[in-house]
């Protein structure tokens, strides 16, 4: 639909079932006629004179798609970003943190864009820009990253995020660029993480549709030879597309693009600095013998196209309809663990757990890479899992499979936080915690209705390690505080109900934590934080005649080798049960009997001769305060707890809109989120709705 575009720099997709495309047809006739004509007339003419089907424009001004009245957003002024040496620190922080995992931006690029001064004259690499500072703030113990308003960490980069807040608008009235696409995804990485991570879902099906407009999910728009602009545009809509299959996942919702819908080629396995090269036949080459950093992106990709299939195959229609055809639901699970154990397999050998390789760079994307596995592994099996009086309709042992992969995925995420804790603010990864605590929770106390004589402290020590980290990455992201209050509520309601069998008894309140606006900005703040402020020595010039500051560990800029980390290494050195046989025959409860395990932080939950004592999760700014004096009584119903927790599966509860009557014992102590709000459950520990910095409404009145 090329030539109907008239005086336009830029194409709109237009795909083959468009009614618009019965124009071609007549194209196609009128290319037709004029060949004919030029081969039956002056035969002078050595070759015949074609002309290419053209639409003139009889009226242009009915076709002009530039207007006077269409106002263009203006270029950011030059104080709308951080000063120079901030910028600098921001933006490595935003390389080394997030892009290293999930390669939207091309460095060179980028910064040769920076230096040239693009992001003061084009609002939308300016409003890049500013998301890339926003992101780096996570990172960042300066407290300039920080509202006037606040000192709360979990608000750091919103003054750049709010600028582009405020520019941006949903309704694109010029043709979208790759800009767009890119703004759409690194809106959604700043926002999963705040205190405001609803917003996420429909930002990225807007970057979906814009993406879809620009036909950057079809391989015949892009040139036969791969360009770096033709590369972003492809990695930006897969990164579009794990973010939607990932929250469709978290959230329970379903895919708005299928495996149908598109066909472009994935992310090429390159890192930035082979990217381009005066020998045309080398770019885009990565030396041979040297793993990519791109690897682990392109085996999410794989993996999410397995969730996108669980998601349709199990979760897309009722649970009594899938089973309504027992061989055919068993089948389908089968093939979908088939897939699971073919993908890990399959993993290159710099990603494989347990691998030689001495880098701990690619050590951490297999912990990532493994834990995301697990996920995916417990989400194919969770709505199978067996309840007392109930079996599963199918022939899987998916509890023992859930339990031992949501081990195996805390034990993975433990020992990546020890090598590289900042790594785990992407929400998804707090998510992952969180799922697989709840499964070992279920776990325990499937055992305690069934008789089992167990430890419940031994056995949930991968508990302890998912509500530590979660416990320390909270004075920086809102949502580890939000999933961390949820599973402590839980782990405290077993505790009491252990404790007393049965009987009503009195609960610990939850915690009433510093207020976060109270909060000593800099480094006070930033001790809670798993991050260390690196030291910074001048390396790069963006400004040509100033000096530019970067991390004394950073390498050059035009290369996106990993920076090594500032924490702990961690041992990848044991052993991971990995198939889905292995999963499902390993014991689902350990054999020691009850009794006192020492050094186990979570036995002081579990002792009956002390059921108020808090259970110490370690140091942190935001330290749970208990008082015993107050308490509040608590009719404690843990059958309603894990029947709510549980997944649509293929009993007689289906879970569908949340209501205070489907969680019987949260609806005590708070209230569910009203419609158009976060599904987090409310209460002052989960957001700023009681702060007076709120204005009572649960976001600040600063926004």
């Amino acid at each position: 639909m090329k030539d109907l575009n008239i005086d336009s720099q830029h194409t709109q997709y237009i795909g083959r079932s468009s009614s618009l495309a019965i124009i071609r047809t007549a194209m196609a006739l009128k290319k037709e006629y004029t060949q004919f004509n030029s081969s039956t007339s002056s035969s002078s003419s050595e070759t015949p004179h074609t002309t290419e089907p053209k639409v003139h424009a009889r009226t242009p001004e009915y076709w002009n798609a530039t207007s006077s009245l269409i106002r263009l957003e203006s270029p950011h002024p030059p104080e709308a970003f951080p000063e120079p040496v901030l910028m600098a620190q921001l933006v490595e922080a935003y390389f080394r943190n997030f892009n290293v995992h999930f390669p939207l931006l091309h460095r060179p690029t980028f910064d040769a864009s920076i230096r040239d001064g693009l992001h003061l004259r084009n609002e939308s690499f300016g409003s890049m820009v500013l998301l890339v500072c926003a992101t780096g703030a996570r990172f960042s113990d300066d407290p300039c990253v920080l509202p006037k308003e606040t000192k709360s960490w979990h608000w750091a980069g919103w003054p750049w995020f709010q600028r582009v807040h405020k520019t941006r608008h949903l309704i694109h009235l010029p043709s979208p660029s790759l800009y767009d696409l890119q703004i759409c995804v690194l809106i959604t990485v700043y926002l999963s993480v705040s205190p405001v991570p609803h917003a996420v879902y429909p930002v990225v099906g807007h970057g979906l549709r814009l993406a879809q407009d620009m036909g950057a999910h079809r391989r015949a728009t892009y040139k036969q030879r791969l360009t770096v602009e033709d590369e972003l545009k492809k990695r930006a809509f897969w990164c579009l597309i794990c973010m939607e299959r990932g929250m469709s996942n978290i959230l329970g919702r379903p895919n708005n693009t299928h495996d149908d819908d598109f066909d472009i080629d994935l992310p090429v396995e390159c890192d930035d600095e082979y990217w381009t090269n005066d020998n045309p036949e080398l770019m885009f080459k990565q030396p041979p013998g040297k793993p990519s950093t791109v690897s682990m992106f392109v085996q999410i990709i794989h993996l999410e196209c397995i969730l996108s299939r669980v998601y349709r195959e199990i979760y897309r229609a009722p649970m009594q309809k899938f089973l309504s055809n027992p061989d055919a639901a068993q089948r389908v699970v089968s093939e979908l663990d088939s897939e699971l154990n073919e993908f890990i397999s399959s993993l290159p050998d710099h990603l494989k757990w347990g691998s030689q390789h001495s880098d701990p760079f690619f050590q951490t994307q297999s912990a990532l890479l493994h834990a995301s596995y697990y996920t995916v592994q417990i989400t194919v099996h969770r709505s199978f899992i067996p309840r007392p009086g109930r079996p599963s309709p199918l022939s899987f042992p998916s509890l023992a499979i859930c339990t031992n992969a949501a081990r195996s995925s805390i034990r993975v995420m433990d020992k990546q936080y020890i090598a590289l804790g900042s790594s785990l603010c992407l929400h998804w990864y707090q998510t992952h915690l969180f799922v697989c605590s709840v499964i070992l929770l279920l776990n325990v106390w499937y055992a305690k209705l069934s008789g089992a004589a167990i430890n419940p402290g031994k056995e949930l020590r991968e508990v302890t390690k998912a509500m530590h980290i979660l416990h320390t990455l909270e004075s920086r992201w809102s949502t580890a505080s939000r999933l961390w209050d949820v599973l402590n509520a839980v782990v405290e309601a077993m505790s009491v109900c252990y404790a007393h069998s049965g009987t009503a008894s009195q609960e610990r309140p939850m915690r009433e934590p510093q207020s976060v606006v109270d909060q000593p900005s800099g480094g006070a703040s930033f001790e809670a934080s798993p991050f260390t402020a690196p030291e910074f020595q001048t390396q790069v010039n963006w400004n040509h005649d100033t000096a530019v500051p970067l991390p004394a560990t950073t390498v050059d800029s035009q290369s996106t080798s990993h920076v090594p980390s500032a924490f702990p290494q961690a041992t990848f050195d044991f052993t991971l049960p990995l198939y889905s046989d292995e999963l499902g025959s390993l014991p689902i409860w350990s054999n020691e009997g009850p009794g006192p395990i020492m050094n186990n932080p979570m036995d002081a939950a579990w002792d009956t001769s002390t059921p108020s004592q808090a259970t110490n999760f370690g140091p942190t700014t935001n330290a749970a305060v208990y008082s015993d004096e107050i308490q509040a009584p608590m009719d404690i119903d843990i059958d309603a707890i894990f029947a709510a927790l549980l997944p649509d599966s293929a009993y007689d509860h289906t879970l569908g809109i949340a209501s205070d009557s489907d969680f019987p014992y949260f609806a005590q102590s708070q209230n569910m989120a009203s419609a158009g709000e976060s599904s987090q459950y409310t209460n002052p520990s989960f957001n700023y709705a009681n702060n007076p910095a709120t204005g009572g409404h649960g976001i600040p009145e600063w926004m």
